[in-house]
This record gives structure tokens, C-alpha cells and sequence, in this order.
């Protein structure tokens, strides 16, 4: 019984692989884009992941085939408002304001809470470039993934290029 419950455990650390098309105008044309859904004073997981990922960013092998993109959840914020607090983590990252198409594209979620929190999906989407506007979701990691399985998948990818 022990057994069969053990994966439980070890799943929120192991990427899940996709092959599935997301179409949605992310603002890059990068081949890979690391995509996270999420919102500023987020007091659990955002800020968090956003200083991992600009760790990631500045350790790619190749930058320039790289995007980072902040999708806020506040649907009261503007495009601008998110856009600087995406740059906040680096200048590079790109911010974009909520909006339905983006959500259901990616099957993000929110649940409001009383104390102006979110309780929300934590997932960080790596998205390789198919043509403009079309994307191949690689893999989805929990908001717990390892830097270097991250790094290590997407120098497998800069290698193809």
C-alpha cells in the first residue's frame, strides 16, 4: 500500500512531458519560452520561481533562443504594470496581462481569496517555437522544479539548433 502511494511524493519534482500545440501571441520569437502564470505580492510561490528563473536565463547556454514571459492573474493590472514587474526580475522578461484566451490556452487556474491572495496554478511551461504564434509545450514543472533539470533540458534543446 505504501508502495503505490510513493509517487505522490516524488511527482511535484519530475517535469511532465507534452507534445501539445498551445496558440497564443507570447511577444517573442525565441525557440524556447519558459512561460509562468502567476501575480505580484504573491506571498507563496511567485517571486520565488521568477528569481529562479532569471538564474536559469542567465545561465542558458544561449539567450538569445530564450524568452521569459510572466502571465499576471490580477485581472485589474494593466499590460504595463505587469510588464515592469517582469523586468523587475530581468530586463529581458516579458509581462503580460491576463486574459481568457491565455488561460484556457495553458489550462491556468485561480481561486480568489479574501486577503487580496490567489490561491493559483504554479506550473513553469517550457514551449518550444513551432511558427509564429503556434507552440510545442515540452514539458510542464511543478513550481519546485530543480534549476539544474531545467537548465539541463533546455541545453538539450539549444543543441538541435
Amino acid at each position: 500500500m505504501i508502495m503505490s502511494f510513493s509517487w505522490l511524493f516524488v511527482l511535484p519534482f519530475i517535469p511532465l512531458k507534452s507534445n501539445h500545440t498551445i496558440t497564443a501571441n507570447l511577444l517573442t520569437q525565441s525557440h524556447n519560452v519558459l512561460v509562468f502564470f502567476g501575480y505580484p505580492g504573491c506571498r507563496d510561490i511567485c517571486s520565488q520561481v521568477l528569481q529562479r528563473l532569471q538564474k536559469i536565463y542567465e545561465s542558458c547556454a544561449n539567450p538569445q533562443q530564450l524568452a521569459v514571459v510572466f502571465v499576471n492573474l490580477w485581472e485589474e493590472m494593466s499590460t504595463h504594470e505587469t510588464q515592469q514587474y517582469a523586468q523587475f526580475f530581468h530586463k529581458d522578461f516579458i509581462g503580460l496581462a491576463f486574459s481568457n484566451e491565455l488561460n484556457q490556452s495553458f489550462g491556468a487556474w485561480k481561486i480568489p481569496q479574501a486577503d487580496q491572495q490567489l490561491i493559483h496554478s504554479d506550473y513553469v511551461y517550457l514551449l518550444e517555437n513551432k511558427q509564429y504564434n503556434q507552440w510545442i509545450m515540452k514539458e510542464l514543472f511543478k513550481s519546485t522544479f530543480s534549476e539544474e533539470q531545467l537548465l539541463s533540458q533546455l541545453q538539450c534543446i539549444n543543441r538541435r539548433l
